[in-house]
């Protein structure tokens, strides 16, 4: 006799949350810009410290690399709390919605 093989965890929770499968996906791609932002300050500072080794006296190319950090960390601030907010909306409106809850789970809850 055939045993019925077991769906994987990973498998059971995307399984969930079919209704919400595009909030999510959306929010791993503001997570990765998020991630992304937040290394251009690390880039902008190997700049600076590569002009000032080099002996560049022009303070408004430090200016300049001292703005482009600044943004990179409000791009990783603004993508990384949308990211959140859009996740914990979509898991919360999953766990509410009884339309997404198998029928086994009824009995549960």
């Amino acid at each position: 006799m055939k045993e019925k093989k077991k769906e994987s965890p990973i498998g059971v929770l995307w399984g969930w949350g079919k209704l919400y499968h595009g909030k999510f996906i959306g929010s791993i791609i503001l997570a990765v810009l998020g991630v992304a932002c937040q290394m251009v300050p690390y880039f902008c500072v190997a700049h600076i410290v590569t002009m000032m080794l080099s002996g560049e006296q022009n303070f408004s190319r430090y200016v300049t690399a001292g703005i482009i950090a600044l943004c990179g960390y409000f791009g990783k601030v603004l993508f990384s709390s949308l990211s959140t907010t859009i996740s914990h909306t979509a898991a919360i409106c999953e766990r509410i919605s009884p339309q997404s809850w198998p029928a086994s789970r009824w009995g549960r809850f």
